[in-house]
């Protein structure tokens, strides 16, 4: 019976211990956030722009980090300061707390809502960033490119394709997607033969079964679009 009861005592007793340390870190991540809140609410929302707003964060948290150090290493680890997940997640979570809890952080979000797009963007470009593949094939964000010149041709066929010359080199553009522009291509696609035309496009790999490897092509992304034609344009005006 008594082997039974002091089972019964230790397991009790991890419970307790399992809660407490749960309930540690919340009131832990709640002190920390309402730190840096009373930070914030030193300054003036409008001193926080979307250029320095991570900056000026960043110091505060460097603050609140250094004074509970103790703590969160009895929680996180010894390595958390090397771990970088392990940081992302602390951050999150005073985040999420000052979100909810720090008027003056609200304050900051509501008077600058360029800090929201811009997170959305950073979000969006790190879904793009150069990741290895497990054949170590690295797949990088298409970077667009401009081109300004006569067009040469127009080849209709399954995959068509225009010949463009810019300054004396020619250069094939392929038609494999819709973009830009594309419905007065559509009603006439050799509309600029002989004429000049402004194109945007991506180079991107595609595989060849003949030669079994990869060979780099140039998509069409955009037709005509302005930002293409105005240096042009005023290169031309000058000169006249």
């Amino acid at each position: 019976m008594k082997k039974i009861v002091c089972t019964l005592i230790v397991f009790a007793c991890g419970q307790i211990a399992g809660t407490q340390q749960k309930m540690t870190e919340d009131s832990l991540m709640k002190i920390m956030g309402d730190e840096v809140c009373v930070d914030i609410g030193k300054k003036d929302a409008a001193d926080f722009t979307a250029g320095n707003f991570q900056m000026k964060l960043g110091m505060m948290f460097i603050g609140t980090f250094q004074k509970h150090t103790d703590e969160l290493t009895e929680i996180y680890g010894d390595d958390f300061m090397m771990n970088q997940e392990k940081l992302r997640g602390i951050g999150e979570k005073i985040g999420f707390t000052m979100g909810l809890g720090c008027k003056a952080f609200q304050d900051i979000i509501m008077n600058n809502p360029d800090l929201v797009m811009e997170a959305m963007d950073k979000k969006a470009a790190s879904k793009n960033k150069t990741i290895p593949s497990e054949n170590n094939i690295v797949t990088k964000p298409a970077e667009v490119k401009s081109i300004y010149g006569k067009v040469i041709s127009y080849s209709a066929a399954d995959i068509s394709f225009y010949t463009i010359n810019e300054n004396g080199k020619t250069k094939k553009l392929y038609w494999l997607q819709k973009f830009d522009g594309d419905d007065e291509l559509i009603a006439n696609p050799k509309r600029n033969i002989g004429k000049p035309a402004g194109f945007k496009y991506n180079d991107i790999k595609v595989y060849s079964p003949v030669s079994k490897t990869y060979k780099t092509i140039s998509v069409i992304t955009a037709y005509n679009v302005q930002e293409v034609m105005e240096p042009i344009e005023q290169i031309e005006e000058i000169k006249n």
